[in-house]
């Protein structure tokens, strides 16, 4: 696999589209929350499973993206802490933003109340996973000047 020096335009619509989907989770979640509760299906528990079965469908698109074509990597100033911070915490989104949906999948599908607590766990998991990428992101335009937010603003293809 070539070294490349940012993300492609596919890798980046890939990455604000889940931001977007994610954020529409978490933000409109109550509806599943009855849904599981009540044993009632509102719009909100049907728009919750579609936009989560979405979000898989592309994570494994991004995935396939990533392993065909690469990632950029760290800023050479980085540390080695911070450049195994950032694989593990990278992987990490790959890992909890297909499990959830897998999980959220089994729960509602199969009425099983283990994956739906993994699926309450792993979705507090990414909260902070979320928060540290977040302050990585800002950590490294305010404090190191690298540019390395604007490689998921700027396409190198």
């Amino acid at each position: 696999m070539a070294k490349v020096s940012g993300y492609s335009r596919q890798q980046i619509a890939l990455h604000w589209a889940v931001v977007v989907l994610v954020g529409f989770q978490f933000v409109a979640h109550d509806g599943m929350e009855h849904a599981w509760r009540d044993g009632t299906t509102g719009l909100g528990a049907i728009a919750h499973v579609a936009v989560g079965l979405t979000v898989l469908v592309l994570m494994l698109v991004r995935l396939a993206i990533r392993l065909r074509r690469g990632a950029p990597p760290p800023p050479e100033s980085d540390k080695s802490i911070f450049r195994i911070a950032a694989d593990v915490t990278h992987w990490a989104f790959y890992a909890l933003l297909m499990l959830i949906p897998l999980s959220g999948a089994l729960a509602w599908f199969g009425g099983l109340e283990a994956p739906a607590e993994g699926h309450e766990v792993m979705g507090n998991l990414l909260l902070a996973v979320i928060a540290l990428h977040a302050f990585a992101a800002v950590f490294h335009k305010h404090i190191t000047g690298t540019r390395v937010l604007d490689r998921m603003v700027y396409p190198s293809d």
